[in-house]
């Protein structure tokens, strides 16, 4: 008896130094306000968080990614939408949606209407170019993405993943006016 609970409270403090770990790390990323996303570059990333726990790096100066609790999505204007496996992180870079086209006077709107995995996921910006723009991690279900600068240079798609449970997610893009 007394082996089981040297051993369950063994597991348990090293439970409890992985959250401090975790918490630890969490709390040396910068917040937004912090920051100069116009600093980023290909070689130089800009990484925050934001108020909600998601961890953002910005590969382009250009870009500006935010996220909020998701409103009804409008499936109706979808540039790109459809179904995507989001794999575990470890199995790879995440499954790439279809493409869509945006302009520099758009911003573009994205989420997933379906996730069956979670409880988060991560998406990653790319352009047509295969460069990646932006990263997003730890993105819950419930929110929605809106990304501005992008140019009018070409196509771009997502890639998405997690680090949690995988699953099938039903996915939706869409550019409205500035």
């Amino acid at each position: 008896m007394k082996l089981r609970k040297i051993i369950t409270m063994g597991l348990a403090a090293i439970m409890a130094v992985s959250a401090m770990s975790i918490s630890a790390f969490a709390a040396n990323i910068p917040m937004r306000s912090e920051v100069d996303t116009k600093a980023a570059s290909a070689d130089n990333p800009v990484t925050y968080r934001t108020e909600d726990g998601i961890k953002i790096t910005i590969y382009d100066p250009n870009i500006s990614l935010d996220f909020a609790e998701k409103e009804e999505p409008e499936i109706a204007l979808a540039n790109a939408s459809g179904r995507v496996y989001i794999p575990n992180i470890q199995t790879g870079v995440g499954n790439k949606t279809n493409s869509f086209s945006a302009d520099g006077n758009s911003i573009v709107k994205f989420g997933l209407s379906i996730w069956e995995g979670g409880p988060k996921y991560n998406v990653a910006l790319y352009n047509s170019k295969n460069v990646c723009l932006a990263v997003a991690e730890d993105v819950p279900k419930s929110s929605e993405g809106t990304l501005d600068g992008t140019g009018s240079d070409g196509d771009y798609y997502f890639r998405v993943s997690t680090y949690y449970t995988a699953g099938n997610a039903s996915y939706y893009a869409y550019t409205i006016s500035k």
